[in-house]
């Protein structure tokens, strides 16, 4: 992916963002064991349909390929994980709930403070002028969430996964009322100056 960020947007300084990333990154302290094994398979099941949504929409051939890759990537992660998490499974011993808890909070603390880190490097790393239009990180969950549904097929299991991601938050909610307001749909919204 760096390579084709850098071969796309030469504007783009992907060193300075990523070494940003890493000052201002916190991973943040959690369960231990089955549960944190679990909580990686959480992770993994989320990048890999998160590529494989811009693999199916990417009009772009290089990105289709590097988005495929990098789906299978994480694909063959996720089998890793979960054949740990039944290994250890008999060590911890997770009832329903208290997976189905790991699973949410996983996919909460992904999409308000993983993503969100990662989204926050990109609108101070260009070289000129951002080529990218300026919008904040709710839009982009909002945008992320429509790619989803509309470029993938979210079985039983990929829809609790991606609960959080695909529900509205109160903020996104608020935005969309002023934006309906003012008559435009939300796809149609011109980028924030």
């Amino acid at each position: 992916m760096r390579l084709y960020v850098e071969a796309t947007w030469p504007e783009f300084d992907w060193n300075a963002a990523y070494h940003e990333f890493r000052r201002s990154y916190r991973p943040r302290s959690g369960p231990t064991g089955a549960r944190a094994v679990l909580g990686l398979c959480v992770t993994e099941a989320q990048a890999a349909l998160f590529y494989r949504a811009l693999a199916n929409s990417a009009d772009d051939p290089a990105l289709r390929a590097v988005a495929r890759a990098a789906a299978l990537e994480h694909a063959a992660f996720f089998d890793a994980f979960r054949s740990l998490f039944e290994r250890s499974r008999g060590f911890d011993r997770i009832g329903f709930f208290a997976a189905w808890s790991i699973v949410a909070a996983t996919s909460r603390c992904a999409r308000d403070h993983d993503v969100a880190a990662a989204f926050g490097v990109l609108e101070h790393n260009w070289k000129n002028t951002a080529i990218l239009p300026g919008f904040g990180y709710p839009e982009y969950r909002q945008r992320m969430a429509a790619l989803i549904r509309r470029h993938t097929r979210l079985g039983l299991v990929d829809r609790l996964l991606f609960r959080s991601w695909l529900e509205r938050t109160p903020t996104m909610q608020l935005q969309e009322a002023g934006e309906q307001d003012r008559g435009l749909p939300l796809a149609l919204r011109p980028a924030a100056g």
